[in-house]
């Protein structure tokens, strides 16, 4: 054998191994490459006589539920803390009134039997 034909076995095989690569590699950029210039199309909009579709499927469906419940259960906890909080209130308005009532009361009281004294020692 010739060095010639040495070396053109040589490249012969490296172009094979280069086309081989190039083979398996091309698909593999090109969907990269396609995946990334490829942009999401706009919803159709909807015309004048129909309505848009809506979600409904049956996981929808349960979660949807699942929220209505949850928000149910959060507006019976938040009526319960307002009511059990005005309950406080009052209770706590009526206290002060009747501790307010009882002093007066007291009050009255010293001031009649100061009266009373005054009048004793007068007479």
């Amino acid at each position: 054998m010739s060095e010639c034909e040495t070396i053109s076995r040589r490249k012969a095989l490296s172009l094979g191994l280069a086309a081989l690569f190039s083979l398996a590699a091309t698909p593999t950029l090109l969907t990269v490459a396609e995946a990334q210039a490829q942009q999401p199309a706009p919803a159709p909009a909807p015309t004048p006589g129909t309505t848009p579709p809506t979600d409904t499927t049956p996981g929808s469906e349960r979660r949807q539920e699942r929220r209505l419940e949850r928000r149910r259960r959060r507006q019976a906890r938040r009526a319960g803390r307002r009511d059990r909080r005005r309950a406080r209130r009052a209770a706590r308005r009526d206290r002060r009134q009747d501790r307010r009532a009882a002093r007066r009361d007291r009050r009255e009281d010293r001031r009649e039997d100061r009266r009373e004294r005054r009048e004793d020692r007068r007479n």
